[in-house]
């Protein structure tokens, strides 16, 4: 099972590490022979329950339960909001140091707080400008709406990177000639969650894949942030990437697909 990486075992749940371009389990024909489900079941050798849900694009912690009724409690702290969930992402554009975005999606409340990491300019055109702007943000949902942390990341004027339904094709595109990136640049980096059975806190955390950290670094982002995201105090420095005199600082080029 190399595809997917065990986060966390016991005899209640698992937590995995979900890869980029996997869906969680089938739908509509998609996934049917590989699948997050069912992997882990073939892994595990026994049944497993979704409990949260992960876009197709996006990757990091996944949870499952090892039985309905842990499932089923996990699902209700979910619900309840009982579990904090922090993403990293990178986004278009120079965001506010940290901010709120409380707008109803699909007719529900919903809440998401962001967090910048690291700012950069790089040297790619964004007509009529020579060079675009980026951020490296910690993002926390508040409530669980569908594809919410993209809905209002788009609607603050900064798209995530590689998001083809709500994002920049202008950007998207010049991510994949240069870098050589196919997917959407959002990580689900930790889960804070009672234990289905103790109720005792549980932290668990998916680092970023390695060419997803050597991505954010060579576009600007500091080692230490993309390391982790709650080390140390936020970076806001300015980089430009590109024409650089500083050792070091010239644009890598890709590919980073993963």
């Amino acid at each position: 099972m190399s595809e997917l990486k065990v986060l966390y075992l016991d005899d209640h749940m698992v937590a995995i590490h979900k890869p980029s371009g996997m869906v969680v389990h089938p739908s509509q024909g998609v996934g049917f022979y590989r699948n997050c489900m069912k992997l882990i079941r073939d892994h595990l050798g026994q049944i497993v329950y979704p409990v949260n849900r992960l876009d197709r694009g996006t990757s990091g912690v996944l949870v499952m339960g090892l039985s309905s009724e842990a499932a089923s409690v996990m699902a209700g702290a979910f619900r309840n909001r009982q579990v904090e969930k922090t993403y990293v992402a990178l986004v278009r554009g120079w965001t506010q140091d940290e901010g709120t975005v409380e707008e109803p999606l699909d007719d529900k409340p919903a809440l998401t707080r962001y967090r910048t990491l690291s700012r950069m300019e790089v040297d790619l055109p964004s007509p009529p400008h020579p060079t675009s702007r980026y951020s490296f943000v910690r993002a926390q949902p508040r409530t669980g709406i569908y594809h919410q942390l993209r809905r209002h990341l788009r609607r603050t004027g900064h798209p995530v990177i590689g998001d083809r339904q709500h994002g920049s094709k202008l950007h998207n595109r010049a991510f994949h000639e240069r870098f050589g990136v196919k997917r959407l640049l959002l990580h689900s980096y930790r889960l804070i969650l009672p234990h289905p059975v103790t109720g005792e806190p549980l932290q668990i955390v998916a680092r970023l894949p390695g060419r997803l950290r050597g991505l954010f670094q060579a576009v600007g982002t500091p080692r230490e942030v993309v390391e982790d995201p709650f080390a140390g105090p936020t970076f806001l420095t300015e980089r430009v990437c590109g024409h650089s005199s500083e050792p070091g600082g010239d644009l890598q080029e890709g590919p980073f697909p993963a």
